[in-house]
C-alpha cells in the first residue's frame, strides 16, 4: 500500500467518524426531550436538522 493512499483512507474515515458524531448527537438531544419516539418518526422528524448540518449521506447512517 503506498502511503497516499494510507493518508487519504485516513482522510476518509476522520470525515465519517465526524459525520457519525454530528449525527449521534443530533439523535441523543432528540431522544432526550422525546424517548419514546420511533425510528420512522424520528427519521421524518430530524430529516430537516440532518440537511440544516449539510450532512449528505445521513440517510445510510440509520439504515
Amino acid at each position: 500500500m503506498k502511503r497516499d493512499a494510507i493518508y487519504k483512507y485516513k482522510c476518509r474515515a476522520d470525515k465519517r467518524l465526524q459525520l457519525e458524531k454530528q449525527i449521534i448527537h443530533i439523535v441523543q438531544k432528540r431522544r432526550k426531550s422525546l424517548p419514546r419516539e420511533g425510528v420512522r418518526k424520528l427519521m421524518i422528524s430530524l430529516q430537516k436538522d440532518f440537511e440544516n448540518q449539510k450532512s449528505k449521506n445521513w440517510k445510510r447512517h440509520f439504515v
